[in-house]
């Protein structure tokens, strides 16, 4: 028999339940205190949150709410964040078509308002180098930004096409 998505997502919820049911805030926590992943252990203390706010005794276990905890420390995930946005812009840069030739990846550095020195004889990958040095000195959502405006030139160069192809 086929396991489908709905069943799949009532099995997870329906396991969850049953170890709170039967695991203490205690053991989440001691649980989350033994994995190296960042966002299992944010889970594990949000599950020993829900078992405490369906607990009388709150106040005995000596949990700090999560959003204190959260406030506490900085979001671990933002250095990995930024990293793959970096990763995701040079791919871009690199791999499409719409960026192949020096022009058109100094014409879009251009339009981003990056001023790129280029010597005559400088490689494709130099440029897209010195361009990269640029875009790490933005913030995330400026880089977010580039990235779609990057992704959404080959949309609408697409677009464009298909429009002079129908004839509109």
């Amino acid at each position: 028999m086929k396991t489908t998505r709905r069943d799949l997502r009532h099995e997870l919820l329906s396991d969850l339940h049953r170890l709170l049911s039967i695991a203490s805030a205690d053991d989440f926590l001691a649980a989350s205190r033994l994995t190296k992943s960042e966002n299992i252990k944010l889970a594990l203390e949000a599950l020993a949150e829900e078992h405490l706010a369906d607990t009388p005794s709150r106040k005995r276990s000596g949990l700090r709410p999560r959003r204190a905890q959260s406030q506490a420390r900085p979001r671990p995930s933002a250095r990995a964040e930024g990293s793959s946005q970096l990763a995701s812009i040079h791919d871009v840069l690199t791999n499409s078509p719409y960026f192949a030739s020096k022009p058109e990846l100094l014409r879009f550095a251009a339009t981003e308002g990056f001023q790129v020195r280029v010597d005559p004889k400088e490689s494709r990958s130099r440029i897209i180098s010195k361009i990269m040095k640029q875009v790490e000195g933005l913030d995330a959502d400026r880089r977010l930004q580039l990235f779609l405006r990057a992704t959404r030139a080959h949309d609408e160069q697409t677009e464009g096409w298909l429009k002079v192809i129908r004839g509109r």
